[in-house]
């Protein structure tokens, strides 16, 4: 999929780096993402003084914020980004995520094991929050929320869900929905500071990646809690066939333009 690393996909920051947009990807049936409409990140607190005009030309209209109170409280956006764009709280903290960091820094913890947490937190994105998601999918069907930004901490994991989601919907094939969710492999969030609190290397390494898995997962609970995506939608998401006819419409076109523009690159 030559789409796929296009080097306009990421937008080069110095405070983010897993800033992407999720356009350009061609539909089962012939359509394009659209461009510049739906951006993904991980965390805006630590955007730099020289990102601000970056981000800024990007014209964002709303920022969908999926982290946690905790997290929103210990680590604000940049205001400098944010103070004039419709900002959406309606994120979650992950289950058992204390919980989870705290296992991988004992002695008997293992890979496998911090990976079995991880595809029950997805299984459990999938089943229970879908009033975080109905919101973001019922939003995004207006022109005049986009562009907006999805994000979270690491913006792998929840901003990774929906992100797959919205694409699913949008008709992307779920071959190019994994290659796209797996670039938060290319692009990770250095959590290194937490080697302080005694967790291993190969547990870091295991907390800072995206594992097919975990994804498939999530929709393996789609598919058993309600057959289809389909139902899925409807039942969970409000989105039925008009609605998502607009989304569509929001964030599709034929013929699509490269993404990005000054300031992008790998």
């Amino acid at each position: 999929m030559k789409d796929l690393l296009l080097p306009e996909r990421y937008i080069r920051l110095s405070g983010a780096v897993n800033f992407r947009d999720i356009g350009g990807y061609i539909t089962s049936d012939g359509l394009r993402v659209r461009c510049n409409r739906v951006y993904r990140s991980d965390s805006l607190a630590d955007l730099k003084d020289d990102d601000i005009p970056i981000v800024s030309k990007l014209g964002l209209k709303a920022i969908f914020d999926l982290r946690g109170q905790a997290e929103l409280e210990a680590k604000p956006n940049n205001i400098a980004i944010t103070s004039n764009v419709a900002t959406h709280n309606i994120g979650f903290l992950p289950y058992r995520a204390v919980e989870m960091v705290a296992e991988a820094g004992k002695p008997d913890a293992t890979v496998e094991g911090f990976r079995d947490g991880v595809r029950e937190v997805y299984r459990r994105f999938a089943i229970e929050q879908g009033d975080t998601f109905l919101h973001l999918f019922n939003s995004l069907q207006e022109e005049q929320v986009t562009p907006a930004l999805i994000h979270c901490t690491s913006g792998k994991d929840r901003t990774g869900f929906a992100v797959a989601l919205l694409l699913n919907i949008l008709g992307v094939p779920k071959s190019v929905i994994w290659e796209d969710y797996m670039l938060s492999n290319v692009r990770q969030r250095d959590l290194a500071y937490l080697a302080e609190s005694g967790i291993r290397p190969e547990m870091l390494t295991a907390m800072m990646e995206v594992h097919p898995t975990f994804l498939f997962t999530a929709f393996e609970a789609i598919d058993d809690g309600w057959g289809t995506l389909q139902s899925y939608c409807e039942d969970v998401l409000d989105l039925t066939p008009p609605k998502i006819a607009k989304l569509h419409a929001n964030l599709l076109e034929k013929d699509g333009l490269n993404c990005g523009g000054e300031g992008s690159g790998h």
